[in-house]
């Protein structure tokens, strides 16, 4: 009886595979057969109708993640459950950016405002996410597969063309985010990707609507800014959408207030706490924690969140640098 049911179910299973193959096929075969007549239609012939049937037919066979909008049964939830399973779904990878981390642990609500400004993108191969000298209206967060940025003397400060592979939860494109950002690259996926994009606009109106991460966000910007007009030679290179020199999170908040400095260095040591353990209460935790602070407060360090969700301590130090009128030391 046993084995009946378990065949049963196998044959099922292939059966219904079977179909929806034959679907797919079916499905591909209709979108090729319109395709060769509408470039037949137009007299498209040569290099350029091999090349457009070739990328149809790779992007056909590409089997992307679902998006929710595959999915309508999602339409039945309510409107703060969707959001919440939006923000379950886009969370985990903004985490990696410091400051975000930073407002979501500061009310756990706030993600639910962000919901509007983030969305996740599917890019197919050869896709251009971005081109240089066009406005930057998101950042961009890769979840998977691969992007390469590029940038080219023509388009950019850089004296000859170079590009980079990106990995996997690179950002791009911050700079949208605190300001008036133009492109000055290329970025474009050399694989099927997903991305998650954070739109600058929408991303703003969160900040602005909630007055505990805005104020933190406020500052910010306005430190992020001045770091972003400062990037240029010689004392750094001109910024591009992947790296502003001199503003990681360490850097930008080792240039804020007083009063921000030791609110950010005592939540990131609190999440740490609470992460795995370490600053456990005891008398030598108790004077080290104690002893940090007195070092940000006296603006000598800062503590701040790591990538990896450790915690940092970032010192500022003044180099002098003695050269002759030919830059020689």
């Amino acid at each position: 009886m046993i084995g009946l049911v378990v065949g049963s179910t196998l044959v099922s299973l292939l059966s219904a595979g079977m179909v929806e193959m034959k679907m797919l096929s079916q499905y591909r075969d209709n979108q090729m057969r319109l395709l060769t007549q509408y470039l037949r239609e137009n007299a498209i012939r040569g290099q350029i109708g091999t090349a457009v049937r070739t990328q149809v037919l790779e992007r056909l066979s590409d089997l992307a993640k679902l998006k929710s909008s595959d999915v309508p049964v999602l339409s039945l939830l309510s409107r703060e459950l969707r959001m919440r399973l939006h923000s379950e779904v886009c969370m985990a990878h903004l985490v990696s950016h410091p400051l975000l981390r930073l407002c979501m642990h500061l009310d756990d609500r706030w993600p639910l405002q962000l919901c509007d400004a983030i969305e996740v993108v599917h890019h197919h191969k050869d896709d251009c996410i971005f081109a240089p000298c066009t406005n930057a209206k998101a950042a961009y967060v890769l979840i998977d597969g691969a992007m390469l940025y590029s940038q080219t003397p023509g388009s950019s400060m850089v004296a000859e063309e170079w590009s980079v592979e990106l990995s996997h939860r690179c950002w791009l494109s911050q700079a949208a985010l605190w300001s008036e950002w133009l492109h000055v690259g290329e970025l474009t996926a050399t694989e099927p990707c997903q991305v998650l994009e954070v739109n600058a606009d929408a991303c703003a109106q969160a900040f602005i609507g909630n007055r505990v991460v805005g104020t933190l966000a406020s500052e910010y910007c306005r430190c992020f800014h001045a770091c972003l007009a400062a990037a240029k030679p010689p004392m750094a290179e001109w910024p591009n959408d992947i790296e502003v020199q001199f503003a990681g999170f360490g850097d930008i908040v080792s240039t804020m207030t007083r009063e921000s400095r030791i609110n950010i260095a005592m939540v990131s040591s609190h999440m740490v706490e609470a992460k795995a353990g370490f600053l456990q209460s005891s008398a030598a935790t108790d004077q080290l924690r104690a002893e940090l602070l007195d070092e940000v407060s006296a603006g000598k360090s800062v503590l701040v969140l790591a990538p990896n969700g450790d915690l940092e301590r970032v010192l500022s130090l003044a180099v002098l640098r003695l050269s002759e009128q030919d830059r020689a030391l």
